[in-house]
Formats: structure tokens, C-alpha cells, sequence
């Protein structure tokens, strides 16, 4: 049994990748810098599994902002089909849950692994939680099947039971509901998500899910750490595109009501956002919930005020991040990086690069 799987997984489709970039080197632009450039980036081989030299190559990409480059260095960081096989047949929940939601969306080997996991752990909710943010892309089809509409139902019917003070699987249903076509069961689950104390989409489980599952697979600590640092934004994607798809069909009657419940949720979503990608994701929420509140003359004044707050709020963590990113990090030891993705994970992204920030003044 356990070669057959084995032999499933390895026969599925590999990435392949080429970083030289063929496509960039051949329209960049010839100028000193560029050229430049284009040494340093064909300098850099990223191995699999990474290790702590390709952590730092990483890096570098990411400094010189070349997204075609770096879209390939990242899928040298998804773990190979081969090894999802591997994490599989060990029947570690973890491991299992791990490799799966580490894997880009429709990956087939990914699919096995959760449905393995969910079959595992019907009702744990971090495992509820991990299932439905990771097939989330399924809602985002043009089409959806009648078997995925009744799949989704049922996981976050049993999540919402399970945890019926948490606003994050409300958020999900009301995506789900939307997609489905029912408008207001959408906005009412709006409503209860609001009224939520709390909001848990485990993100904590799956990033030490992931980070156990790369380092079984050979990912050096630092590499298996920044591969965790962004599981976990499922949720709050939806609810960027629910409030975005809510407010474009609302009437004029409706609009101030929508965008005001809306742009509450936001405003709490935002204050247990730990990594950058997903605050991004609240605030581009925010900035549409805003766009529609200003268009109102009693609420203009008040609305433009904070649509002011948010901008500035986006701006002083993409600075933040530029300034992250050109910092000597390229001298740090793994030992720095690992404390600083400990420091990230347990208390927030921002968090950490201030206290790195911080401590390189002193």
C-alpha cells in the first residue's frame, strides 16, 4: 500500500523551474543597473529542500522586487509531490495537515491529504478550520458543483458548532452563501460574525503543521519557518472579496447599512491580523467599506477621515517592509532568522521587525 501511494505521488505533475528568468532577460532594459541586476539574479540557485543559503537567495530576489523571479524561487519552497507522499503514509495528523495546506490550490496531492486528515479529525476544529480555508478556492470558480457547494456546507456547519463564538467560520459561511447565490443569508452571517467575541481561523496550527512537515522533509529551520510565516489568509481573502462582491449589488437604500457592518467586522479583523499579508487584506476591505460610506453626505466627513488613517496605516507597513527587506539582513545568521520568525509566528510580523528594527539601533 504504502508504494502504491508513493508511486501516486510522484507521478503527479512537477514544477519545473528555470531562475535564470528567460523571459526578463530578454526585455530588460540595457542600462548599468539593469545589468547589474541581471548578474546578481543569475547568481542565484535556489536547491530543494531549501536550506539556510537558499533562505538568504531568497531574500535577495525579494530585494531586488522581481516577481517573475521570485514566483519561481517560491516553488522551490513547496514541498515535491514525492515528499507529500512520504508525509502522507506516516499517519501524522500533523504532518498530513502540513503538507497539504502548504500546497498551491487544485494541487491533487493536496487534496488527498486534507480529505485524509478531515477523515482522521472530523471534529477537531483546527482541522475543520484548515480544510475549509485551504479549498476555499473552489468558491472562487466561475462554476461550482453541486458536491462542492454541499462539502463546504457541511465543514462549516460543523466548525460554527463547534466553536459557535468564533466569528471566522461565520465569515466563511457568508462567502459560501454568497457564492450560492443568497444574498442576505450572506449578510446575516455578517451579523453574527460581528457579534462574534472572537476570531480563530487557526492559522497558529497550520503554520506549525507546515513547519514540522518541511523540516521532515529536509528544510532547514529557517527556510521551513518563512514557509509557515504566510499559511493562514484564506478567510480573510474571502472576506475582502465578499465585502467587495456585497457592496457592488447593494441598492442605494441599502449601501450605508451593508458598508457600515462591513467595515465593522474590518476594523475588528484587523486588530488579530499577525501577518502582513493578511492586515493588507482587511484594509483593502476597509478602503472599499470607506469608498462606499463617503459617498454619503452625513457620514463623508467622518469616512474620508478614516479612509486617510487606513492609507497611512498601509503605507507605514509597505515602508516598513521596504525597510525590513533592505537591511543588512543578508548578514544575519540562521540563528537570527529563526528568532525572528519565532518572534513573527508567536506575537506578529510587524511586531518582529520592529524588534529588530529597534535593536539595531541600540
Amino acid at each position: 500500500m504504502q508504494n502504491r501511494v508513493q508511486a501516486i505521488f510522484e507521478s503527479l505533475p512537477t514544477l519545473t523551474w528555470v531562475l535564470a528568468g528567460a523571459v526578463w532577460l530578454a526585455w530588460a532594459p540595457a542600462c548599468p543597473a539593469v545589468t547589474k541586476a541581471k548578474e546578481q539574479v543569475q547568481k542565484i540557485v535556489i536547491q530543494y529542500p531549501p536550506q539556510f543559503q537558499d533562505l538568504v537567495k531568497l531574500k535577495e530576489i525579494q530585494r531586488l522586487d522581481r516577481p517573475l523571479l521570485l514566483h519561481q524561487a517560491l516553488e522551490q519552497f513547496d514541498i515535491r509531490n514525492s515528499d507529500l507522499g512520504r508525509l502522507l503514509v506516516t499517519g501524522d495528523l500533523e504532518l498530513i495537515v502540513g503538507g497539504g495546506v502548504q500546497a498551491p490550490p487544485e494541487h491533487t496531492a493536496a487534496q488527498v491529504m486534507l480529505l485524509e486528515a478531515l477523515g482522521m479529525a472530523p471534529d477537531r476544529p483546527e482541522v475543520l478550520a484548515t480544510v475549509a480555508e485551504w479549498h476555499l478556492w473552489e468558491l472562487e470558480k466561475p462554476q461550482i458543483t453541486n458536491d462542492s457547494l454541499y462539502f463546504h456546507t457541511d465543514l462549516y456547519e460543523r466548525w460554527t458548532t463547534l466553536e459557535p463564538d468564533n466569528s471566522a467560520p461565520r465569515i466563511g459561511r457568508a462567502f459560501l452563501y454568497w457564492r450560492m447565490g443568497n444574498r442576505m443569508a450572506a449578510i446575516k452571517e455578517c451579523q453574527a460574525a460581528l457579534e462574534c467575541p472572537v476570531f480563530d481561523n487557526h492559522s497558529r496550527f497550520q503554520q506549525q503543521a507546515v513547519i514540522r512537515a518541511c523540516e521532515h522533509v529536509g528544510f532547514s529551520a529557517a527556510a521551513a519557518r518563512d514557509r509557515a510565516l504566510g499559511i493562514g489568509t484564506g478567510v480573510l481573502k474571502a472576506f475582502r472579496s465578499l465585502a467587495t462582491q456585497l457592496l457592488r449589488g447593494s441598492s442605494s437604500d441599502e449601501a450605508e447599512s451593508v458598508a457600515a457592518l462591513l467595515n465593522r467586522i474590518a476594523q475588528k479583523l484587523q486588530s488579530d491580523c499577525r501577518s502582513l499579508i493578511q492586515e493588507e487584506a482587511v484594509l483593502s476591505a476597509r478602503l472599499f467599506c470607506l469608498e462606499y460610506l463617503a459617498r454619503l453626505p452625513i457620514l463623508r466627513e467622518q469616512a474620508v477621515a478614516e479612509q486617510a488613517v487606513v492609507i497611512r496605516r498601509k503605507e507605514a507597513l509597505a515602508e516598513l517592509l521596504r525597510l525590513h527587506r533592505n537591511r543588512a539582513i543578508r548578514d544575519w545568521t540562521e540563528d537570527r532568522w529563526v528568532a525572528f520568525f519565532n518572534r513573527a509566528l508567536e506575537e506578529g510580523e510587524e511586531k518582529a521587525m520592529r524588534y529588530e528594527a529597534s535593536g539595531e539601533k541600540r
